[in-house]
Order: structure tokens, then sequence, then C-alpha cells
């Protein structure tokens, strides 16, 4: 069974000159890498297909919606690639856009869910916010968001793309909790196992690595905070003392005083081993060679 539909399918340009002419109709659509891959779906109207490029273009560290999505689009730019545009079907109604986006990631899966999809939620109405009725319904199809409220559920939409059986990452919202400058030492810390990160580490330097933009590569500066959903927040306290404890990463300041983990080779072996090599390529910071 054929889930995609193709109204069009071509580069940025021709999209552009397609859509000029139907600016009334509303319209669902999946963004793919040039391998075909499909790692985004969406809707709306006019031009708002390509709103996502131009939010990669902004300068790394400016705020974005996603990023996941936006790792990429820039890692496709990088390899001299450019994102495929598929305009799956047009509709005469809201609700008929939000019954078929939804259909369209429930059946394409997100990362959370083993698809391809860098989507944070389900679909429908609400964007990183939906309403209760939207909440229930997610949570009765496509496995929900959160039962946590403000900061920390936007928080939460984006690290359930990590999220496993393991239970909870480290990360907090900065509204939550104060980060401490972090040292190797403290309640606990010689209980850590030298020379290897546990799993809950790894993961959260793989999230923190994707939220950033960083590639995971030889020489990297992985940043302690980050934005999630829009949110600030930060590797918390104690899981920061633990990953210096092992010995496989460092610490160091910029100018401004924040905080970056320099991993070693055994460090990046550790995240790629616990987060896995699909999953950091699915969201555009597998380096070569990991």
């Amino acid at each position: 069974m054929t889930i995609l539909g193709e109204v069009f399918v071509g580069n940025a340009a021709e999209v552009r000159a397609f859509l000029k002419a139907r600016k009334s109709e509303r319209y669902t659509y999946v963004l793919h890498r040039p391998d075909g891959r499909p790692f985004y779906v969406g809707q709306g109207k006019n031009l708002r297909v390509l709103d996502h490029a131009a939010e990669a273009r902004r300068p790394k560290g400016y705020p974005v919606s996603n990023p996941f999505k936006i790792n990429i689009i820039r890692s496709i730019w990088k390899s001299g690639g450019d994102v495929i545009y598929r305009i799956d079907a047009l509709h005469v109604d809201k609700p008929a856009t939000d019954i078929r986006e939804i259909y369209l990631i429930s059946k394409i899966g997100r990362l959370k869910d083993g698809g391809p999809l860098t989507n944070l939620v389900a679909g429908g109405e609400g964007g990183a916010d939906p309403s209760p009725e939207v909440l229930e319904k997610h949570r009765k199809t496509l496995g929900g968001v959160p039962d946590a409220e403000g900061d920390r559920r936007t928080v939460n939409l984006v690290l359930k793309t990590f999220e496993d059986e393991r239970g909870s990452i480290a990360i907090k919202p900065l509204s939550e909790f104060n980060p401490v400058r972090l040292t190797p030492f403290g309640t606990g810390e010689k209980k850590v196992k030298k020379g290897e990160l546990s799993a809950r580490a790894a993961i959260v330097l793989g999230v923190s690595a994707a939220a950033n933009g960083i590639v995971l590569e030889p020489g990297c500066r992985i940043p302690r905070r980050m934005l999630l959903g829009g949110v600030p927040a930060s590797i918390e306290n104690g899981v920061g003392r633990r990953i210096l404890a092992t010995g496989t990463c460092e610490i160091v300041l910029d100018e401004n005083d924040a905080e970056y983990f320099l991993p070693s080779a055994c460090a990046l072996n550790d995240i790629v081993k616990h987060v896995g090599c699909a999953r950091l390529d699915a969201v555009g910071v597998l380096g070569e060679g990991l």
C-alpha cells in the first residue's frame, strides 16, 4: 500500500513555483533527504514548506523550533545535496489537513518509534503545545507527550526522541534548577567506572550534540547548555560530574564562561554505542568514521 501522495515532488525553486499558483490551498508535505528518506512531515499554506530551510540558514546558536530537523537540512547542504520537497496532498479545510498529517506521521514513524521522522509531536493542531483534546488523542493513538507542564513538558517532547527503557535523561530546564560549575569530584563519583561512559551519560551528551548541531568527531566541543523546543536547558549537576569522573571528557570554558565537554575518542565511541549510529545519523550529528 502506498502511504505517500505525489501532488508534486521537486527542489526548492520548483516547489516555490508550484505553490505560488495555489496560495489559498492547504496542503500536507514531506521533506526528504537526497536518497529519498523522509525526515519531516508538516502542513501549511502558501510557502510554509520552505520555512524550514530559511530557519536552517540562521547562524548557529540562533533558537530553532526543532534542532534535529535543522541538523538534517544543514548536513544535506554540507554534503552538497538538496532537500527534496514532496507536496503529499491538497486539502479543503484544516480538519482534513490535520487528519492527513497525523496519518502520515503515524505510518512513517517518528525517531522515538523507530521511524525516520524528526517530528516532535504526532501531528494535527497545536504544534509543541497541543490542546487538551489533541493531547488525549495523541495519548490514545501515538504514545502522546509527557504529563509534565510548561518548560518541563516542552523539554520532554524533544528528549522523547532519545528516551528508551533506560529511563529519564538528566537534562532539565534552567527554570527548574541552578547549574553549578562542574568538577569531577563529589558525592558518589568515586563509584563511577573509569574510562567508560554510562548509557545515561552517553545519551545526555548525544542529546546536547544534537540540540546544538555539533557533529560528533575528534576535537568537537559539546555544550553543557542547550535549547530544547526553544526552552533553555542544561545537563544536571550530578550527571555532569559523573561524566568528568570517568576521565573520558574534559571540561573547558569559552570567553563567556560557558561550559563545554571535550570528548575523547573513547567517549565518542561510547556515545555511538549507547545512542546508536542510526539515531545519530537521523538527527544529523554522526561524524565520519564513527
